[in-house]
Formats: C-alpha cells, sequence, structure tokens
C-alpha cells in the first residue's frame, strides 16, 4: 500500500504559534475567547462540541494532542489593503511582528527538527467589508524561508479571514499544514454535469472536513476526518476483512477508529475502504449514515495537481449506493442528494458488486444483507448466508465515550473491576486515552493508552482470563487539566458476568482568582508548584512567578486601568484563564 508520508508533528504534544490580527474594523473576536476555542477541554459556549485542542485529540484517539499559543497583532494598514496586493505581504508582517514579541520562542514551534516553525496560523478578528468578504478564501501556503529567530524559519503558514465562525475553516486549513489533501474540485464549478455528461459533479462533496463538509456546521462543527485520513496521519491502521466470517460487523468509526481496507491485488496504488459513519458528535453534521466505501488510487503527480478533477476517474471516490447525482459544484452540500450515498442508507441498498479496479480487474468480493442496527454496520460475503443482527462479538471490548469527574488531589478512587481483576489508580488531574486493540485471529486483546511527551507516565499492568484465554490490561495514566477522564468499558456477556464498577467519593477541585483593588489573590488547592502568568491584550507577558501551596499574591498597582489575561498552569497545564480589569 502506497501513500503519502505524514508530516513530522502529526504525533505527540506539539506546540504551534497562532496570531489573531486586527485593523481598525470593529474586532469579532479577543485574545481570551479565541484561546478557549482553541485549547479549552470541554469547550461548550455558543454550543460547540469541544476546543479545537478536542478535535484533535478525538480523531486521534489521543495520538496528537495540539496546544495552541495565541498572539494578537496590529495590521500597519486596513485589511483591504493587503487583499489588493496579496495576503502574502500580510503574513510576512505578521511573521516579523511576531518574532520581534519578548514572549516569542520559535525553538518551541519546531517539533519535527527540520529547522522550521511547524506551521504558522494567521486569524483576521476583525470585520470585513462587503467587498472583501465577497473575496474571502482561507488557505494554506508556504513563506519561503522568513526568519523566525533562534535559528529557526517561517514558511508553512494557514491564513483565516471571513466574518463567519472561525472552527471549522481552522479545522480545514491546519489538516493542510498537517498534509492533508482538498477533497473537492472547482473544476467547472458551474457546469451541470448530470445533463453535460450525465455523471455527477466531481469530488466527494458534503463528506468530510478537506471538503464541502467544511460548510455543513456553518462553521461551529467541523465533521471527523475519514479512515484514509486517520489512516495517513498515522492515527489508525486497517483491519483486514475476514472473508471466512458468516457475519462481519462495523462499529462505528467515532467510537472504534476501526476500518476495513481491501486491496487491488498486484497494485500498492490502489484499494478500497470500508467504514461506518454515524451521527456521534462531530459527524452529527454529516449528510447521512450507514456504510461508506471509498475506492483510492495513489498517483503522486495527480494528487500534488488536483486528485478530484476528472470526474471520470476520481482518484479519492465515495462509491454512492443509492442513485441521485450531484449536479454542480453548488449542490454539493446539499443533503438532498447525498443522503443516498451510504449503504443500505435511503434507499435501502443491501448488496454492492463493485469492488472493480480501474483497470477493470473484479476482485471477486461482494458484499450481501447490508444492514445498520444500534448504528453497528453488517453484512456477508457469503452468498446465501443470513445477515439477522449486527451483534458485535462476544469477547471484545467496546468504548461508548467517556465519563468524567473531578476528584481532589490524592483521592481515593475507586478500582476498575473486569473479569475480577482490579487496578488502582491515585491522584487527580490525570486522564485515559485508551486505544482497545481487539485482534480476531489470535485472539489477543490488548488495552493501551497514549501518553504525551512531558510527563511521567505511571502503567499499570494486569492479565486476566477470558473464556480460557489470557489478556494484558496495560494502562498509561498522565497528567491533564482539571477533570478525571475514564472511559466507560462496558463488557459484553461473558461466563463470569462481571461488570464495570463505578466512580465514587467525588468531590471538585477550584482555582478561583479574587481581585481587590490592586491587589490579585490566586487560590489553588494542593502543595504542587504551579505558575501565574499575566498578559496585556496584545499578548505580551507582563509578569510571570512560579510558587506552591494553596496561595499566591501579586500587586498590579503599576496596571492600574488595564484589562490583563491572567493565566494559572501546571507544569504547563491550563488550570484558569480570566480576564481582568485593574481599577
Amino acid at each position: 500500500m502506497r501513500k503519502p508520508s505524514p508530516l513530522g508533528y502529526t504525533a505527540g504534544t506539539n506546540k504551534f504559534p497562532v496570531v489573531l490580527v486586527y485593523d481598525n474594523s470593529e474586532h469579532r473576536s479577543d485574545l481570551s475567547d479565541f484561546d478557549d476555542m482553541l485549547n479549552e477541554v470541554g469547550y461548550s459556549r455558543n454550543n460547540y462540541l469541544g476546543s479545537i485542542r478536542d478535535y484533535f485529540i478525538d480523531q486521534s484517539v489521543g495520538k496528537f494532542v495540539p496546544e495552541f499559543d495565541v498572539y494578537t497583532a496590529k495590521l500597519d494598514e486596513e485589511f483591504s489593503f493587503y487583499v489588493g496586493f496579496g495576503l502574502d505581504s500580510l503574513v510576512k508582517e505578521v511573521a516579523a511582528k511576531l518574532k520581534e514579541n519578548a514572549a516569542f520562542n520559535a525553538a518551541k514551534y519546531d517539533a519535527d527538527g527540520d529547522g522550521e516553525v511547524d506551521n504558522l496560523s494567521v486569524v483576521f478578528a476583525g470585520t470585513l467589508g462587503k467587498e472583501d468578504e465577497k473575496r474571502a478564501q482561507s488557505y494554506m501556503s508556504y513563506l519561503g524561508s522568513v526568519d523566525a529567530g533562534n535559528g529557526k524559519k517561517f514558511n508553512t503558514h494557514i491564513i483565516i479571514w471571513g466574518n463567519g465562525a472561525v472552527f471549522s475553516p481552522f479545522v480545514h486549513e491546519f489538516g493542510h499544514a498537517l498534509g492533508l489533501y482538498d477533497l473537492y474540485s472547482t473544476n467547472g464549478v458551474d457546469l451541470n454535469w448530470v445533463k453535460t455528461w450525465g455523471v455527477q459533479a466531481p469530488g466527494v462533496h458534503g463528506w468530510g472536513v478537506m471538503t464541502l463538509g467544511v460548510h455543513s456546521g456553518n462553521g461551529y462543527v467541523a465533521p471527523g476526518y475519514n479512515a484514509f485520513e486517520k489512516n495517513f496521519l498515522g492515527w489508525l491502521d486497517f483491519d483486514t476483512l475476514d472473508l471466512k466470517a458468516d457475519v462481519i460487523t462495523i462499529e462505528p468509526l467515532e467510537i472504534s477508529n476501526k476500518a476495513y481496507m481491501i486491496p487491488v491485488p498486484n497494485n500498492p496504488d490502489e484499494w478500497f475502504i470500508l467504514e461506518n459513519r454515524q451521527k456521534n458528535k462531530w459527524d452529527f453534521v454529516l449528510p447521512s449514515h450507514g456504510l461508506l466505501i471509498w475506492h483510492v488510487d495513489y498517483d503522486e503527480y495527480v494528487w500534488n495537481s488536483s486528485l478530484n478533477d476528472d470526474a471520470f476517474h476520481q482518484y479519492v471516490d465515495l462509491v454512492e449506493a443509492g442513485s441521485k447525482m450531484v449536479p454542480n459544484f453548488n449542490d454539493g452540500g446539499n443533503q438532498e442528494y447525498l443522503v443516498d450515498d451510504p449503504f443500505p442508507g435511503s434507499e435501502n441498498v443491501t448488496e454492492f458488486y463493485g469492488f472493480k479496479s480501474w483497470s477493470g480487474l473484479d476482485l471477486g468480493i461482494n458484499l450481501y444483507g447490508i444492514m445498520e442496527e444500534n448504528k453497528n454496520i453488517c453484512f456477508t460475503t457469503k452468498k446465501g448466508v443470513k445477515v439477522t443482527t449486527c451483534d458485535v462479538k462476544k469477547d471484545a471490548f467496546k468504548i461508548y465515550g467517556s465519563l468524567q469527574q473531578t476528584v481532589e488531589e490524592d483521592a481515593s478512587i475507586e478500582p476498575i473491576t473486569i473479569s475480577g481483576v482490579k487496578s488502582y489508580v491515585r491522584n487527580s488531574w490525570m486522564i485515559y486515552f485508551l486505544n482497545i486493540d481487539y485482534n480476531e485471529s489470535e485472539e489477543t486483546l490488548t488495552i493501551t493508552s497514549t501518553v504525551p511527551k512531558y510527563t511521567n507516565p505511571v502503567v499499570y499492568k494486569e492479565s486476566f482470563t477470558i473464556n480460557g484465554e489470557v489478556y494484558e490490561v496495560s494502562l498509561d495514566v498522565k497528567k491533564s487539566n482539571r477533570v478525571l477522564t475514564r472511559p466507560s468499558i462496558v463488557v459484553d456477556e461473558f461466563s463470569t458476568n462481571e461488570d464495570v464498577t463505578a466512580l465514587s467519593a467525588i468531590t471538585t477541585f477550584n482555582v478561583e482568582l479574587r481581585l481587590q483593588n490592586d491587589n490579585l489573590q490566586v487560590f489553588a488547592s494542593g502543595d504542587s508548584r504551579k505558575n501565574v502568568a499575566i498578559f496585556d491584550m496584545q499578548g505580551n507577558k507582563v509578569y510571570g512567578a512560579d510558587f506552591n501551596g494553596t496561595s499566591y499574591g501579586v500587586n498590579l498597582a503599576s496596571f492600574k486601568n488595564k484589562v490583563l489575561l491572567v493565566r494559572v498552569t501546571e507544569n504547563g497545564i491550563l488550570l484558569k484563564q480570566n480576564r481582568i480589569t485593574v481599577k
């Protein structure tokens, strides 16, 4: 299987600079709100489903944890000036201002060690005039080589501009910075392809954030990445379709992070992908739900130009189940034309005979009895076998989201019980990113978690027996922000009939900021070492100090009548962030 290689910063906990830029127009966003949208755990204001950091943690099952450091910059000219002369000049101006910012250190932003800041994000926070709004188009590009200081260069960058919500456009363009491709096509935008050529308009349309799905949540919600994109980024390994099994069941991609790949014999560049997409969390903005079948053909030259411009040979093709065809580019986000794309879908298509390569080779695999039950998809590859239920295997584990609770420092936590084996964990602020890997052929189950590089992992290992088989649980624990997250692990009906115990003895952990006149008091439980940092509204750090214990005070008399941003952190993890006005 040949495919593009992911960039070197798509795994681990990596920092990225983001610059919020203003001109003299009305500001649509301020530093504190924008920082929260990027970084806050469980960000939910304005009905958001989480922060952009949350989004990438979910998509990568914890393998990639971006941290966005937000700076601000005032443009020398009005935004329309740069639109007229090209936005590269704006980005170069912002890059120069950022380099001179005393709080900026380019060395923090080169995770892959290639001498370049991994990505610079520039977001216009002012208000566009009508003419500029018509031309607004966010994009990813390259500066070439612009000095960033500390021996580093600026090159890869994204720019987000427009009067709408920022979330989805940021995810889309940042996806390009990670190495992903556009799956839409701008070939013949105004052409009615159905009437002219008898085929639907090229592109994947509303089926992903790297295509027109970027608009499906009005900019506030981005649908998840498809299985190929996750695999390309190193966040998912494909399973092999077991043609000997009577019935094959696929759980939702958003929950299981599982998908199947069917290779074309003797051609490492071409394959099919089977994934189950349901309207869970980020994917609730997808056009429909069910089994999606993708036909991928990797050609380096075509992929680096425009991979889906040819309506008669799509290089990342969604194989539609139904008969409706998208007539033109502008209808690519219209649910009317997309609702029948999955199997069985709105047209109840329960069989598929289309596993044929672009050269005409029939792979000899067909799907029968395709059904959808309890958000699972099941089918058989054996003609004559009846599919009656989409039950998952009895000796597999399932994860249904996460149970979040907050506990005091050093509070005792009730154990997880799996078939009589107990794993105990103490201390608060620990988050578990669990990957469940069930190897069907070897009948082995491995439970592991991802631990970012800056933490000191605590590892627990246990073994247990199910139906005569011995399994090992490896549990890595890391510190995180404010909540203790324990995945809810559900054990199917084993003969042991064991279940999972619940969390108990839950109490609340608090960080409180109190401003009396010009004296700021920070209260935080626990004796661990913490840091308080204060910034002005231009993003400049004006004060910083470490402290131990439960309280700390600082006099802000020199900042009278100023608005400041206060951050309290522990080991780089944000505990509290508030804006204050010094009277």
